[in-house]
């Protein structure tokens, strides 16, 4: 939510609303698969071990590469992203500390509610989704006499495609789906329902957080945001608008940064074989993933400080094309070749995943043509 109005600015609210639908359904479509996949695995399979056994060694390997590149590009953006937050807050109470510092601080905080387990991180994350959905509603109280018309009715729409990739990255719930097929006990009907309801409200909330920003913010503005790699609420004006912006942006970005962060450790437990039955949360071998997994995007924030924006991008254009567009439609594939060899796919089921795989590929290119593109 933080960067995708910054991204869509360029073209427009209405082609932004567009391509925000276009990418909810284009993931739901993908999550289902992976659901599916989920399903045929015993509970506390992650992706390594759902690509080793549909598409052997050799998908295992590209598999568990891409989901540590991917995610660990969403904890490099989360960082970069939450510090200058937290020296926004402790300004406020007239606490300076060196720049390095609020980073650490950033690190110290949050990974330890990681390092706690997932009780503790369902709890602290329902706390912090209650404070964003009440300053997410103050804010849209507050802002939207701020929303004007001339700015609603610019229009850019060929210039839409430039935000997939960091549409991709805001509907990325994927990497959790393993993790609460797990923890949910493979409830097939709650777990359905889940990803179709939550990603509805996303996108819902999207749409109207764009209309928000967009229709009360100047280009000018955004793009001078989105230059310096700092969340999207910096250009909301002073006062009581700026304050809840900020206040619902460290919210926003706190609960998401403790979803990739609890999936990216199950993740690190599978791939090296530490999720038995004998490691429970808050032992050694979870101790140290928890570690690697904030110690990770704190080296990179410390080295570039200004990774928001291009982290998202990156993490949308590459990682959550291949991993969570093209890896799904593999692995439901295989899948139905091994449990399901008597019942073919429709023609119009390999249309909808040849489409699939199509449109992922395209963002890729997207992104190589952003990268390597000279300002």
């Amino acid at each position: 939510m933080l960067g995708i109005p910054a991204m869509t600015a360029d073209a427009g609210f209405y082609p932004a609303l567009f391509v925000t639908i276009l990418v909810w359904l284009f993931m739901l479509v993908t999550g289902m698969l992976l659901l599916e996949v989920t399903f045929r695995m015993p509970s506390g399979a992650n992706v390594i071990s759902l690509a080793k056994r549909f598409l052997g060694v050799h998908g295992q390997w590209c598999a568990g590469l891409l989901f540590f590149f991917l995610y660990g590009c969403l904890l490099v953006a989360y960082f970069s992203g939450g510090a200058p937050l937290i020296e926004q807050g402790l300004s406020f109470l007239g606490i300076q500390l060196s720049a390095w510092a609020y980073k650490v601080l950033f690190a110290l905080l949050f990974g330890s509610v990681l390092y706690l387990g997932a009780h503790w991180i369902s709890w602290v994350n329902l706390i912090l989704s209650l404070g964003m959905f009440i300053s997410y509603g103050c804010l849209l109280y507050e802002g939207s006499s701020l929303v004007q018309m001339k700015y609603l009715a610019f229009s850019q729409g060929t210039l839409a495609v430039g935000a997939i990739p960091v549409l991709f990255s805001a509907f990325g719930f994927h990497n959790v789906i393993p993790s609460l097929a797990h923890h949910l006990k493979q409830d097939k009907r709650v777990l359905r329902w889940s990803l179709v309801l939550g990603t509805f409200f996303a996108c819902l909330f999207y749409g109207i957080w764009q209309w928000l920003i967009l229709g009360s913010v100047s280009v000018e503005a955004l793009r001078s945001v989105r230059e310096l790699g700092l969340p999207v609420t910096y250009a909301l004006q002073q006062g009581n608008v700026y304050v809840l912006g900020q206040l619902f942006a460290f919210l926003a970005l706190t609960t998401s940064f403790l979803g990739v962060g609890f999936s990216f450790i199950d993740f690190l437990r599978d791939g090296f074989y530490v999720a038995s039955k004998k490691n429970s949360y808050g032992t050694r071998s979870y101790g140290i993933c928890a570690l690697c997994t904030v110690l990770l995007p704190l080296f990179f924030v410390l080295w570039i400080p200004t990774l928001f924006e291009q982290a998202l991008g990156i993490a949308g254009g590459f990682g959550e094309s291949l991993l969570n567009g093209i890896l799904p439609v593999l692995l439901f594939l295989q899948m139905r070749a091994l449990c399901y060899k008597n019942k073919p796919l429709h023609v119009i089921q390999k249309s909808g995943l040849a489409f699939l795989v199509f449109l992922s590929l395209f963002v890729v290119l997207l992104e190589c043509k952003a990268l390597f593109t000279v300002p």
